[in-house]
């Protein structure tokens, strides 16, 4: 409300038919109007009493009540103790709670992540508050995962504190929710009209599959009771991580479930509606809807009203935002957008390593995906990006087998992606890449630009591990297979562990010994041997410096100088201090590569 701008009134704007007319008050009136606002908008008991609207339709000139007050209980499970998350079900409740209370007159109640006890309390407290009146409507939507056991006889609903059955069933069943009680709740409900949705996947044998014929009376329809279920998958079946159900149980009561064109959708003809559309687009998927088997609570129709859009409709394409997450599994890339929309990309090589990183500095982040050396990606890092609603491959960089080791053959021709990593340099992104032949020994170190197109690169004579970048210096972890043929290394019979620091305009060539073809690059910022029987295993980023710990744990730190200090792990079993030997490579002329 708004005071007027002169002192001595009291006038307020009252909407009526969107229309604010100016109305001068009596004090005391106006005093009791705040009351009562307070009293029903603030009491808690005033404030569930009610719902939205009452649905009415007309008939032979009169108005036929159809309900009174219409009530939705949305219940969405995304973060699970024992099952896999589902990161979409915030997004989705929200979409259909705007809908339900917008378009169709629903009161709305939400309830996530419930485990097993807070579920069967927030249904009971919801059927006790709202389903002893007669003419309400009630629609209960739960979205999580279903499972069914007992060679499909018993279906259940997931809360999120359930064990995986599969590793304590009777535990699980403790937990979860039974259809048999969904059973007792849709009982218990005395007002005319419940609706049980499940965007999950379980046996439904507690209902019948096959309905009534839709009859044409709608107040007929509205006068009998009825207990309705319709869920998203059968048994066996599993819901997908991106489902388009609600998706299209919204545009079904918005109308486009309206088979006869009368302006209302019964939830038999959702039920049919979704069953198409679901299968159309989910193979492996088949809805299920029917009503309780109970002669006193099968004869009605739960009711939406519903005006069926003009025209053909587009298809549904979720939309998909920039790229925020993804997760890999094997050969697949599934990737996350800010709303927890997903989109997949199934390749035929293991991904080996990935990088999530805006390349070309736009302001959208993209993946960069690198793979084993077996299967149609070997020897590739495919950058990707979110354009037309789809993943969309930007560019694809293979590496050619072009050895500069013994050039007669011998090699795999195939390489393995063993690091990749997105670095800034002179304010621009470079994308850096660490492959390795196998099972024979070279690796390269290749440099991108964000556009996949090589700036240079440098071999080195055993497999390279692991780059990072401290300040203008990167800083490689190694192995050299051929140190042991020069005369300082001739007494050992292993290959070594090596780490060395390159700049940027020295990354080219290659690596000592030098039995390649290539140039030899002596401009190595430092270069460290560890000598005995002792390996680098890992390679840690600190601030500005970087440390590694050896087999038996000793720790060596390096920052962009070389070695800064040494020293030993709590729970070191080193029997003497492992020998740090640094190469000495005679300067050549600085060579310059940008």
């Amino acid at each position: 409300m708004r005071r007027n701008k002169k002192k001595d009134s009291m006038t307020r704007l009252i909407d009526l038919d969107r229309r604010y007319i100016p109305v001068r008050m009596n004090p005391y009136v106006f005093l009791m109007l705040i009351f009562l606002f307070i009293y029903c908008f603030v009491h808690p008991a005033v404030q569930d009493s009610k719902g939205v609207e009452r649905i009415e339709v007309k008939k032979n000139g009169k108005r036929i009540i159809l309900y009174e007050n219409s009530y939705a209980l949305l219940i969405g499970v995304s973060q699970y103790e024992h099952w896999p998350d589902l990161k979409s079900v915030p997004m989705e409740m929200n979409l259909l709670k705007s809908s339900l209370k917008k378009k169709h007159g629903f009161m709305i109640e939400t309830a996530l992540n419930c485990t097993g006890e807070e579920l069967r309390k927030t249904v009971k407290d919801f059927i006790d508050r709202h389903g002893f009146e007669k003419n309400n409507r009630l629609l209960i939507f739960f979205s999580g995962h279903g499972y069914t056991r007992k060679d499909g006889a018993k279906g259940y609903i997931v809360p999120s504190d359930a064990v995986n059955p599969l590793a304590d069933e009777i535990e699980f069943a403790r937990k979860a929710i039974e259809m048999e009680q969904i059973l007792t709740w849709a009982k218990r409900i005395e007002s005319k009209h419940a609706l049980f949705v499940f965007d999950s996947c379980f046996s439904g044998t507690i209902f019948r599959t096959r309905d009534l014929p839709t009859p044409a009376d709608i107040s007929y329809l509205t006068g009998k009771p009825v207990r309705q279920f319709i869920t998203s998958g059968s048994a066996g079946e599993t819901v997908p991580e991106e489902s388009y159900f609600v998706e299209f149980f919204i545009r079904g009561i918005d109308g486009e479930a309206d088979n006869d064109n009368d302006g209302y959708v019964t939830a038999t003809e959702l039920g049919i509606s979704l069953r198409k559309k679901i299968m159309q687009y989910q193979s492996g998927q088949t809805p299920q809807y029917g009503k309780i088997r109970d002669p006193r609570l099968d004869q009605g129709d739960f009711v939406f009203i519903g005006k069926k859009p003009k025209g053909p409709l587009p298809p549904v394409i979720p939309s998909f935002g920039p790229i925020e997450g993804v997760e890999i599994k094997d050969n697949n890339l599934i990737a996350f957008d800010a709303k927890g929309k997903q989109r997949r990309k199934t390749f035929d090589s293991i991904i080996t390593r990935h990088k999530i990183a805006d390349i070309d500095q736009d302001g959208k982040k993209d993946v960069l995906v690198g793979f084993e050396e077996r299967g149609k990606e070997h020897s590739r890092v495919i950058a990707l990006d979110s354009k037309m609603n789809e993943l969309n491959e930007k560019w694809n960089y293979k590496k050619k087998p072009d050895y500069p080791y013994f050039r007669d053959g011998g090699f795999g021709g195939k390489f393995m992606v063993q690091d990749l990593k997105v670095f800034s340099v002179q304010s621009k992104k470079v994308i850096i890449i660490l492959f390795r032949d196998t099972p024979w020994y070279p690796s390269v170190l290749v440099v991108l630009n964000s556009n996949g197109e090589k700036l240079k690169e440098f071999w080195h004579p055993g497999f390279m591990y692991r780059v990072e970048k401290i300040k203008n210096v990167f800083i490689i972890r190694a192995i050299n297979n051929d140190l042991q043929q020069l005369p300082a290394f001739k007494s050992y019979d292993r290959n070594l562990s090596v780490i060395f620091g390159l700049k940027y305009k020295h990354i080219y060539g290659e690596a000592p010994p030098y039995f390649g073809s290539l140039g030899k690059n002596t401009h190595f910022e430092w270069y460290y041997v560890l000598a005995d029987q002792e390996d680098f295993i890992n390679m840690t980023v600190l601030s500005e410096e970087i440390f590694t710990t050896t087999n038996c744990g000793a720790l060596f730190f390096f920052n962009e100088n070389g070695v800064n200090k040494a020293g030993y792990a709590d729970d070191h079993s080193c029997k003497h201090a492992p020998r740090l030997i640094q190469l000495r490579l005679p300067k050549k002329q600085e060579k310059e590569e940008m």
